[in-house]
C-alpha cells in the first residue's frame, strides 16, 4: 500500500499545491502545502476532506507560521492504560491479517507480526473467536505512538475500501 506521506504529496502536485516546508512532530513527518495562487473555499475544502482520508491530523497554519521556515510541531502524546509487553493492532483469519500486516509495518510497527491470539486476550474476545483466528501484533508498547496508531487505523480503513 502506497504509504501516507506519498499519497498526501501526489495529491499536492495534481492539485498544483506546493510543499512549502517538511519537518516532524515526533516519528511523523510534516508537511505545509500551499494552495495555488486561484482557488476557492470550495476547492479548499475538497482537497482538506480527501487529505483528512490519509493525513494523520491536518492544521490551519496563517501568518507567520505560515511562512516559517520550520514545520516542526510537538508530538501529540497519549497513554495507554495499562502496559504491555506488545499490544494487538486486530484480531482475524491469517488471510485478512496478513494483508493488514504490510499496513501496520508501513506506519512504523517495524516489530509487527502474526501470532496465536493469548488466552487473556481470547478472555476480551469471549464467543466472538473463531478457530482459525490470530492477532495482529504491533510488535511493541504501541499505546503511546500517536503517529503509527492514526496512519494504521486511517491506511487499514483505505485498504478496506479499495478491495
Amino acid at each position: 500500500m502506497t504509504p501516507q506521506i506519498v499519497l498526501i504529496r501526489e495529491l499536492a502536485a495534481r492539485e498544483k499545491w506546493s510543499i512549502n516546508c517538511t519537518g516532524h512532530s515526533g516519528e511523523m513527518t510534516t508537511l505545509r502545502l500551499v494552495p495555488k495562487s486561484r482557488f476557492s473555499e470550495i476547492s479548499v475544502d475538497d482537497i482538506q476532506e480527501e487529505l483528512a482520508k490519509v493525513a494523520t491530523s491536518i492544521h490551519l497554519v496563517i501568518g507567520a507560521e505560515a511562512i516559517s521556515t520550520n514545520c516542526d510541531a510537538t508530538p501529540v502524546m497519549i497513554e495507554a492504560l495499562e502496559s504491555f509487553d506488545s499490544d494487538p493492532l486486530g484480531f482475524g483469519p491469517r488471510a485478512t491479517l496478513a494483508r493488514l500486516l504490510k499496513v501496520a509495518l508501513d506506519c512504523g510497527y517495524e516489530n509487527s507480526n502474526l501470532r496465536p491470539i493469548t488466552q487473556r486476550e481470547a478472555g476480551w474476545l469471549k464467543d466472538q473467536i473463531q478457530p482459525n483466528w490470530v492477532a495482529l501484533d504491533s510488535g511493541d508498547d504501541s499505546g503511546d505512538r500517536y503517529g503509527p496508531a492514526i496512519c494504521y487505523i486511517l491506511m487499514s480503513s483505505r485498504l478496506s475500501e479499495l478491495e
